[in-house]
């Protein structure tokens, strides 16, 4: 079996397992029109229809029913050998570092981290937050937490969550500007912007809601400022919503605005990606973000 024959089992699984292509494609942290072209090679190559598509979504065929044994199996086979040859099943100690942004690192990384602590007692974790990217590639750090996902074809990703967006300010604020609720009345309050972060301005602009720079009456690149300058009433600021929710004193507004989800994704440079320590620690985040209730407010 080739490499390339063992993507398109890979691919199969996956979709089998998630139900969609879409979700299939996250979970192997590749896109859909990929995954799109491996089962139509797939099928090609083995003469069988393997999915039905229509309005109700994705339903496996019977002929794809018989082949999903044999594909569960050949993915526990290569779990195994990578397990053997990474020596993961050997005690994961040493150390790792997790860089991630301020308001992830500050609200959703501890738990996950005590969690991991009881699974690896031997690890040592070495976690830096910071909005600033820092480079897998120069190895400033091991892991990296990202929104949205790298484009670079250097690094491995595994997607993480969605967390959704909402716009806050402190009732005395909101009172004080007759609870504005749609944009042309937010855009009259007070707003907190980003400075120089040239990636949350594009997803800024991307959302085309006529906000840009001159806008905003205070400008920080940190999130975290960002929260707390809402929070004392300074003006209007876009967080995360499971964030908000832990602060009786803001108040969601323009309920009724189109807000995007920022999607994060779970990255690690390619070159050390088979690591019994990278690995072991990619699949207990990815798999502990992705189960259970999280982001609660989402």
């Amino acid at each position: 079996m080739n490499s390339s024959d063992l993507n398109l089992i890979r691919a199969f699984w996956a979709v089998s397992q998630c139900g969609s292509f879409s979700e299939a494609a996250r979970s192997l942290g590749s896109t859909q029109p990929t995954l799109t072209r491996q089962i139509q090679c797939l099928e090609r190559q083995s003469g069988l229809h393997l999915f039905e598509r229509s309005n109700k979504g994705l339903k496996i065929t019977e002929a794809g029913e018989r082949l999903v044994e044999s594909a569960g199996e050949v993915m526990k086979q290569v779990d195994g050998f990578h397990r053997s040859i990474t020596g993961q099943e050997d005690t994961i100690e040493g150390s790792i570092r997790i860089t991630c942004s301020e308001l992830f690192g500050l609200y959703s990384m501890p738990d996950a981290l005590c969690a991991m602590q009881q699974s690896y007692p031997e690890l040592k974790v070495e976690l830096d937050i910071n909005d600033n990217i820092a480079s897998l590639s120069r190895r400033d750090a091991d892991i990296a937490i990202r929104s949205p996902k790298p484009t670079q074809t250097d690094v491995v990703s595994r997607y993480l969550c969605d967390c959704s967006l909402g716009v806050y300010g402190t009732k005395a604020l909101l009172e004080r500007y007759d609870y504005p609720d749609n944009l042309p009345d937010i855009i009259k309050c007070p707003l907190i912007g980003f400075d120089k972060n040239k990636v949350a301005k594009e997803e800024l602009k991307a959302m085309d809601l006529g906000i840009g720079r001159e806008q905003f009456s205070m400008l920080t690149d940190s999130m975290l400022q960002q929260l707390a300058l809402a929070r004392a009433g300074v003006g209007l600021c876009m967080t995360f919503r499971y964030v908000a929710q832990r602060f009786p004193e803001l108040i969601r507004v323009g309920e009724g605005l189109a807000m995007p989800e920022a999607e994060f994704w779970l990255v690690c440079h390619a070159d050390i990606q088979y690591s019994k320590k990278i690995r072991a620690v990619m699949r207990f985040l990815g798999d502990w973000f992705t189960t259970g209730n999280r982001f609660p407010g989402n």
